[in-house]
């Protein structure tokens, strides 16, 4: 798959070696947070049902990234199965953003530019 018809982009191309490395990162600070949410009683205690729905798909869409870069470049017939689960993780993402405690930097922004649009700030 370094052939420039079936993948956009070699497997030395700066712009994918910084989305391993994000994806790296993403996966090891995902898995420090989820342990950490399962052994500290104090975190536990605070955690609810958005909080995790949102890190397990968070976690579940880095992987399925992952496991759909390999799936294209070693040309498995069912990348395109994965990628199709990797889109659905990438949606559930985006719209429980809004119902996890980082919700109100979402919030924050559109009142900044709404408040920019009308001439507040």
């Amino acid at each position: 798959c370094f052939t420039a018809i079936s993948c956009p982009l070699s497997f030395f191309n700066p712009v994918k070696i910084a989305g391993n490395i994000a994806a790296l990162s993403l996966f090891t600070g995902l898995s420090i947070m989820i342990f950490k949410r399962l052994t500290d009683e104090e975190l536990s205690g605070n955690s609810n049902y958005f909080d995790w729905i949102f890190l397990i798909s968070l976690y579940l869409l880095v992987i399925s990234g992952v496991l759909v870069e390999i799936a294209r470049f070693d040309s498995w017939k069912i990348a395109y199965h994965i990628y199709f689960v990797h889109l659905v993780l990438v949606w559930m993402v985006i719209v429980y953003l809004p119902y996890i405690k980082f919700g109100h930097i979402i919030y924050r922004i559109t009142a900044l530019t709404y408040c920019k649009f009308i001439g507040r700030i």
